[in-house]
């Protein structure tokens, strides 16, 4: 049976964690490694799943993370500062290397080379194996020294599948580039939809106060939907705010909205944080009539399940998305909210067909078939 490493972003994030979940159910037949959290949140997650060894945290003693925290700064030691605190131990053997996520190739914000000296060091460590990649997009990006180090990554990896035409056309002229709809979705074969609960909002929500780039439009954004909540209150029955990742704040923008929400309302809001129990996550995620999604699989997962979606857009990956889907879909900038604006926007949504790109969005994996089942 072979081997596969798994990578991606492992920090309690829905879409991620859904990402993973699709991998280990696409491909029964193998063997994926994966590295936990110190927390072990992904032993917990994965215990159903037999085709998957979840490899336990070694943590740092002080001393350990005074070097690496050198090492880091100086750029000099790659291996030392890319590598786990397992694979400096253990010797992990594997049969080819699959990195699964949305924002593979986002910009940080200090550090510009990273990116090329991760590939390096990953490629140095697990020897000459496939790398293969999938499911992301590019960018944010500001600096061509970031996109040269990214180009180096993309150029020699053995495939990598993007999730929206704008990434591929910057990177189209290399045979390895592919493009693909968004893996989730395809998860409504997984989860199919319920029955939606009658006058049911559900809302995404993120916190703006820790991007240096939206901060200014937190009170224009929570003033907004607030303002709609309280304007349909009378009509509904269920307001459901959703959490995809505590980690990044999305418990504290719902509580930042509800503290904002006269008390006579806040005995028709559920909060629904995902933990790790995805299905009852979805499960819930999918019962609501109209959805306000600022996260980007909320966005997607909405049109998966039949929801009168509309997308508060914050970045250029969800409009390039809705470029792509190639359909009148009724949106609002995070930079462009109002009370006004927004009641306008729901006012001409409509549920869409998503068809071609739940079928599409299975491309994502068709170098991951051929290196899998070779």
């Amino acid at each position: 049976m072979k081997k596969v490493y798994l990578a991606g972003y492992k920090n309690k994030n829905l879409g991620d964690d859904l990402f993973f979940i699709t991998v280990l159910e696409r491909y029964p037949h193998i063997t994926f490694v994966f590295e936990d959290k110190p927390s072990g949140f992904y032993s917990k997650l994965f215990k159903g799943y037999k085709n998957v060894e979840v490899l336990p945290c070694i943590k740092e003693n002080f001393l350990q993370r005074i070097k690496n925290k050198i090492i880091r700064s100086s750029h000099k030691n790659w291996l030392g500062q890319y590598y786990s605190q397992y694979q400096k131990k253990n010797k992990i053997k594997v049969d080819a290397y699959l990195r699964i996520g949305g924002s593979i190739f986002i910009e940080p914000q200090n550090d510009t080379i990273s990116i090329k000296n991760r590939f390096i060091a990953e490629k140095k460590y697990f020897g000459q194996i496939p790398f293969l990649y999938v499911g992301c997009n590019f960018g944010p990006y500001s600096s061509s020294d970031y996109y040269r180090n990214a180009e180096f990554v993309i150029y020699n990896c053995s495939s990598i599948c993007f999730r929206d035409t704008y990434s591929y056309g910057l990177f189209k002229q290399s045979k390895n580039v592919r493009v693909a709809p968004d893996v989730l979705f395809g998860m409504k074969r997984s989860h199919p939809c319920t029955k939606k609960k009658e006058k049911s909002l559900g809302i995404s929500l993120i916190d703006l106060s820790t991007r240096s780039s939206l901060t200014k439009y937190n009170t224009s954004y929570m003033e907004s939907i607030s303002s709609y909540i309280q304007y349909k209150y009378n009509d509904l029955e269920l307001i459901r705010l959703f959490s995809f990742c505590e980690p990044e704040g999305d418990v504290k923008a719902i509580e930042d909205l509800k503290s904002i929400l006269p008390d006579m309302i806040k005995d028709k809001i559920e909060v629904v944080t995902y933990d790790g129990d995805y299905r009852t996550f979805l499960e819930k995620f999918s019962e609501v009539e109209l959805l306000l999604a600022t996260r980007f699989h909320a966005m997607i997962l909405g049109f998966v399940y039949g929801i009168k979606t509309v997308p508060i857009i914050y970045s250029d990956k969800m409009t390039n998305v809705l470029n792509d889907i190639n359909q009148e879909v009724s949106s609002i900038s995070i930079q462009n909210m109002s009370k006004e604006i927004l009641l306008e926007t729901i006012a001409h949504s409509k549920i869409i067909d998503v068809n071609n790109e739940i079928r599409d969005s299975q491309m994502q994996f068709v170098d991951v078939d051929v290196v899998l089942k070779s």
